[in-house]
């Protein structure tokens, strides 16, 4: 499985994480989530042990609305707040290539 590594890295901001913590919440070495970052191949369960962390501490909703974020000038976080809950994994992995 691969990750999307622009939204992986979209979700640590909006929790205000580095690599270090959400390797500490997934219960994953550090080596193993910069593979997940970059977008390297990763096994099923490591895919779910990601995505049940970011599920468990959701984004912080006060930081998102203060960035902004608005990628590629598409997006108004105002009018349109990002995903949290279930759909996060929707939108972070990549299918099989």
């Amino acid at each position: 499985m691969y990750f999307n590594n622009y939204l992986v890295k979209l979700e640590l901001a909006k929790r205000a994480w580095q690599q270090a913590d959400l390797a500490r919440e997934a219960r994953l070495s550090e080596p193993t989530v910069r593979a997940v970052i970059r977008g390297r191949r990763v096994s099923a369960a490591t895919a779910l042990k990601v995505v049940q962390a970011l599920e468990r501490n959701p984004p912080n909703e006060r930081l998102v609305a203060l960035l902004n974020w608005s990628p590629r000038g598409t997006r108004d976080l105002a009018s349109n707040p990002p995903e949290t809950g279930p759909r996060v994994a929707n939108r972070l992995l990549i299918p099989s290539r």
